[in-house]
Order: structure tokens, then C-alpha cells, then sequence
């Protein structure tokens, strides 16, 4: 049995593949446990290729079983989430002058989808609205709720 860390230009070949941008510790640690369950798993007689393909496989599909997860926890928790974003467009808690004095620290994009989040439109249709993918708009989100909680916090 080789050992583990033999296997981790592989690991990141295959984050390299699927485009993962964040959290790359996270996805190595989870292609290492792929390495170790497959070496442990595999049967040479029953398989029908070699152990490192069958270890490429494994790592391939627990990394998509993660994004599949993240997707899915992202997709229920948004309202929980916008929650935050109304909080920050009710009257009761700023004016105007605060609304513009937050979305200084936005950049033209994200003030765009703030907005337009602040209005009630799904981030979905906003998506569209931009021409990017889903991911996308939800990593934007992600960067405004960031820098709205940076900035209330100082």
C-alpha cells in the first residue's frame, strides 16, 4: 500500500479540475480519506482496472459528493441568510446615508446584486440579470455579506 501523501498531486489535480477555489484544505482532506478508504476497499480480482484508477474514481466522486452537500446546505440556508440582508434594508435600522455609507465598500458588481437583493429579487434572476452562473452570484453575496459585517462591525 503506498502511502497517502504519494497521492496528493493527484488530489490537487482533481480541485484543479472541478474548478474548487475555496476551501482547498478542506477538499484535500476529503480526497485523502477517498485514498485511504479506496486502498483499503479495493479487491484486485474483482476490480477491472488498477488501484490507482479506482482510487482517482473514488476521490473524483467524494469531491463531487462534497459540492453536491455544500450546494444543497447553501441552497436551504439562503433564507436564514437574506435574513441578514433585510435586517440592513429595514428603514428601522438605517437611513439613506447609512445605506450609501455601506455600499461604499462594495464594488460595482456587488453593489449591483445588493440591491437588487434589497429589493426582493431571487438570486437567481439576478444571476441572469449579470450573465453569470448561480455559484457565481452566490459567491458575490457571500463577498457582501462579508464586507456589511466588517463594516458594521468597526
Amino acid at each position: 500500500m503506498k502511502d497517502i501523501k504519494t497521492y496528493e498531486p493527484m488530489i490537487m489535480s482533481i480541485i484543479k479540475k472541478l474548478g474548487i477555489m475555496y476551501h482547498i484544505d478542506e477538499y484535500m482532506q476529503i480526497g485523502r480519506i477517498a485514498v485511504y478508504n479506496a486502498q483499503t476497499t479495493f479487491n484486485e480480482e474483482k476490480a477491472k482496472c488498477t488501484l490507482d484508477q479506482f482510487i482517482y474514481t473514488r476521490i473524483y466522486q467524494r469531491m463531487i459528493d462534497a459540492i453536491r452537500k455544500e450546494s444543497n446546505y447553501q441552497n436551504y440556508h439562503t433564507t436564514t441568510e437574506d435574513e441578514l440582508m433585510e435586517t440592513y434594508s429595514s428603514s428601522d435600522y438605517y437611513d439613506d446615508l447609512l445605506f450609501e455609507d455601506l455600499k461604499k465598500h462594495l464594488n460595482e458588481r456587488e453593489q449591483y446584486v445588493f440591491t437588487y437583493l434589497l429589493h426582493g429579487y431571487k438570486l437567481s434572476e439576478i444571476a441572469i440579470m449579470l450573465g453569470v452562473s448561480n455559484s457565481t452570484a452566490k459567491n458575490i453575496r457571500m463577498s457582501i455579506r462579508n464586507k456589511l459585517k466588517q463594516t458594521l462591525q468597526t
